[in-house]
């Protein structure tokens, strides 16, 4: 199974290792599921996780958010996307979301 992974639960699943998101990420790491993955999400995933409060919440260094987008990476499907579909959503970083999830197959888009 590929899904397509929004930043909210990737940061959920970081907070607290109760709940779904954490458990989505454990079914990643542990190769049950597959991420789809674009330079744009990429990016996203970086640049959220790193914001200070954000590294303050989750007790965690800028090599420590690095280590696990790295792993993130080993483990995904990665896709390159071309632009052709756009969801003209209001949150322009969700479409980029839905354009990985389109241009991947995932049979799941999770968000929150």
């Amino acid at each position: 199974m590929i899904i397509a992974l929004n930043t909210n639960v990737l940061l959920a699943a970081l907070l607290s290792r109760n709940g779904s998101s954490h458990r989505i990420l454990n079914l990643i790491v542990e190769e049950k599921v597959r991420i789809a993955l674009s330079t744009p999400l990429i990016l996203e995933y970086d640049e959220v996780l790193k914001r200070k409060h954000i590294l303050d919440k989750l007790k965690m260094t800028e090599s420590q958010i690095e280590d696990v987008i790295d792993l993130l990476v080993m483990l995904s499907n990665k896709h390159f996307i071309y632009y052709r579909l756009r969801p003209n959503l209001l949150d322009e970083n969700d479409n980029m979301l839905v354009e990985c999830a389109f241009v991947s197959g995932s049979q799941y888009l999770v968000t929150s």
